[in-house]
């Protein structure tokens, strides 16, 4: 005699509960659309003003918290021994010239000639260290630090101040190595902040580990090799300010 075997539905009924198991074991969930989520820092590009060569501060034009266009004159030095020197090298200049109308030989006037050459390089050069004490902003932007006052002494590569773009915002954020395989230089991504969200893309990785900076969170999350990547805002990243805490979501 055979066995009663159990009603269809009951069967059906049982599928679709494995079946729904096996779905509910085998997606990502919640946890794997977190590991997916970056913290990040909103940075601004700067551009930092220093002099080529030494000089003393004679004006500073503009102060801290200006709006200042690309060109636009910041700092003066003092020029006076710039001018001096085009003073003396002209000198030079009309001496040679001179030489090489009294010289009796072709040889004097060889002489007088390579001293003209010297004397119109010097001229040249001093102009260019005249020119030099004149610093101009490299960029649109805001001045966000004041590194030097009337009266003090300009070094060569010394800044005398720091010009910082709000518009030119950009993320900094960064991944572990088992990270590297989903991340790459043009992916896009979504950058959040409160109740706004911006997109952006992958402009910059590094091919170099580094120990997690000290403004993360946990001594445990320093101590840990991390590749930095930077996110380019597409559109007017005005909004985003520096410090700035973000969530990036790569797509």
């Amino acid at each position: 005699m055979s066995r009663p075997h159990p009603p269809k539905p009951v069967i059906a009924i049982v599928v679709l509960t494995l079946l729904g198991l096996l779905a509910w074991w085998l997606w990502p969930g919640d946890d794997a659309a977190v590991a997916d989520t970056y913290s990040g820092v909103v940075e601004n590009t700067d551009y930092t003003v220093a002099s080529t060569g030494a000089g003393v501060v004679k004006k500073v034009v503009v102060a801290l918290g200006d709006t200042v266009r690309k060109g636009q004159v910041v700092v003066q030095l003092d020029a006076k021994a710039a001018k001096a020197q085009i003073a003396q090298a002209r000198a030079g200049v009309a001496a040679a010239r001179a030489g090489i109308e009294a010289a009796d030989t072709t040889a004097d006037r060889a002489v007088a000639r390579a001293r003209l050459a010297q004397a119109k390089a010097g001229v040249r050069l001093a102009q260019i260290q005249r020119d030099n004490a004149v610093l101009r902003a490299p960029h649109d932007g805001v001045v966000t630090a004041m590194l030097t006052g009337v009266g003090q002494v300009a070094a060569p590569g010394r800044a005398l101040l720091t010009i910082v773009d709000p518009t030119a915002a950009y993320v900094r954020y960064y991944i572990s190595e088992p990270a590297l395989g989903s991340q790459g230089v043009g992916r896009n991504v979504q950058v959040q902040v409160a109740d706004k969200s911006y997109d952006g893309r992958i402009s910059y990785l590094a091919t170099t580990p580094e120990f997690t900076p000290n403004n993360i969170d946990t001594k445990e999350q320093r101590s840990t090799l991390v590749y930095e990547v930077r996110v380019e805002i597409n559109g007017d990243a005005s909004n985003l300010k520096a410090g700035q805490s973000v969530d990036v979501i790569p797509r």
